[in-house]
């Protein structure tokens, strides 16, 4: 049976071994989080599922479809949380050089968010070669409450006898350093 948890696990360590080996440094909140929304309550790395989909990601419909082979995906999201700065308690906004520097981390985690992704869906290090996935669209969020973030979609389909002959998907991990 595929496990969506161990799989989000594997997304993590994969992104996360990554990420390092871009020079990106980690915060100590690591973590998989439950459900669609996660709270910044810090520095932190996380990937959560949002949704399960009929077909691949923008393709989802309301409408019953035709077809001889029922499609489904899961739809993944990684967020790198950083600190920002903002006002000080005297109401003092905080100096331009400050904000851009808090600017310059965000853009760089959001291009290596983004490369990393790449390299870890051409390897196949989630999915097999023969399952379909993709690295979908980046955001910023934030500033808000002192943080903000990147945040990217990867959505990868659920054919079950696709992912026989991937281990990480049936609970055996293996990061690719």
């Amino acid at each position: 049976m595929l496990d969506l948890g161990v799989v989000a696990q594997n997304l993590l360590e994969q992104l996360s071994a990554e990420l390092v080996n871009r020079g990106i440094v980690l915060p100590d909140m690591v973590y998989v989080a439950p459900g669609a929304e996660v709270a910044f309550d810090c520095e932190q790395l996380t990937v959560n599922m949002t949704r399960i989909i009929s077909n691949m990601q923008t393709q989802d419909t309301p409408y019953p479809t035709m077809s001889a082979l029922m499609i489904s995906s899961a739809e993944f999201f990684a967020t790198l949380v950083r600190c920002v700065p903002t006002l000080s308690d005297q109401g003092v906004p905080p100096s331009p050089a400050d904000s851009a520097a808090a600017a310059s981390l965000i853009m760089n985690d959001a291009f290596a968010m983004r490369r990393s992704l790449e390299k870890i869906k051409s390897a196949c290090l989630i999915a097999p070669r023969n399952v379909p996935q993709t690295v979908g669209e980046l955001r910023t969020i934030g500033p808000s409450g002192g943080f903000a973030a990147s945040s990217i979609m990867y959505t990868v389909m659920l054919a079950e006898d696709w992912w026989a002959d991937k281990p990480a998907a049936r609970g055996v991990r293996a990061v690719a350093r």
